[in-house]
């Protein structure tokens, strides 16, 4: 079997197909993207695309959102802490130019949630889900409404 298996390898090598020859976890960590559940237990890190769901009334992020390097002045950037092993915060990183999107950017994202359980979701073998204790220094929907214009 392992014969045929390294014949249809190199069968379709010969006939210049791409081959995806290295799992995606170890060619993620050799050109050093992190993600947020790669984060320790009280690091930081800086994320703009933060992906949400909702699991018995509880926020929940996916911790395959990338940690980037630098700010992006455009978009709203986010800080994430690990502060425990399931449970993350997030701080918004806005610019002066920003902070009057920051109430709008927070509504799109939690109008638009969805089950964490719904079988329609986006997931894969690695996702790991953390509890949102607190995000942009609200602890709840109705909070966020009350967030001045």
């Amino acid at each position: 079997m392992a014969g045929l298996a390294l014949s249809l390898a190199s069968t379709s090598l010969a006939f210049g197909q791409f081959a995806v020859d290295i799992e995606q976890e170890a060619f993620r960590k050799k050109v050093g993207q992190r993600l947020v559940r790669d984060l320790a237990v009280g690091e930081s890190g800086k994320v703009r695309y933060v992906y949400f769901c909702v699991d018995d009334r509880r926020l929940m992020m996916n911790g395959e959102a990338e940690l980037e390097e630098n700010r992006n002045d455009y978009s709203i950037s986010w800080t994430v802490k690990r502060t425990d092993e399931k449970s993350v915060t997030l701080e918004a990183d806005v610019t002066q130019s920003q902070k009057p999107q920051l109430k709008r950017d927070l509504l799109r994202r939690l109008r638009m949630l969805r089950n964490c359980r719904d079988p329609e979701r986006e997931s894969g073998p690695q996702q790991q889900l953390y509890q949102v204790m607190s995000l942009a220094g609200t602890r709840s929907m109705s909070e966020v409404l009350a967030i001045p214009d």
